[in-house]
C-alpha cells in the first residue's frame, strides 16, 4: 500500500479530495452542517402537520406524498 503524504492524509480528514488544490471557504463547510440541521429538523418537525390528518385514510395521504415529491423533484431538477 502506498503511503499517503501528510497533508493529502489531513485533506482527506478534513473532507477535502487530496489532490483538489482549490481552497474552501467557511461558509462552504458550513453548508453542509446547516443543510444537515435543517434536514433533520424539517424530519423531526413533519409529525407535527401530520396529526391533524389522522381522519384521513393512510394510504390517501402515501399517495399524495408521493406524487407531490415526484412532481417538486421534477420541477427542481428541471
Amino acid at each position: 500500500m502506498k503511503k499517503i503524504e501528510s497533508s493529502k492524509r489531513l485533506a482527506v480528514i478534513l473532507g477535502r479530495h487530496a489532490f483538489n488544490k482549490r481552497e474552501y471557504t467557511d461558509f462552504e463547510f458550513m453548508k453542509h452542517y446547516l443543510s444537515t440541521i435543517l434536514g433533520f429538523s424539517i424530519w423531526g418537525t413533519f409529525a407535527f402537520l401530520l396529526k391533524p390528518l389522522k381522519h384521513y385514510p393512510s394510504l390517501d395521504i402515501l399517495l399524495h406524498r408521493v406524487i407531490y415529491a415526484s412532481i417538486s423533484i421534477i420541477v427542481a431538477c428541471a
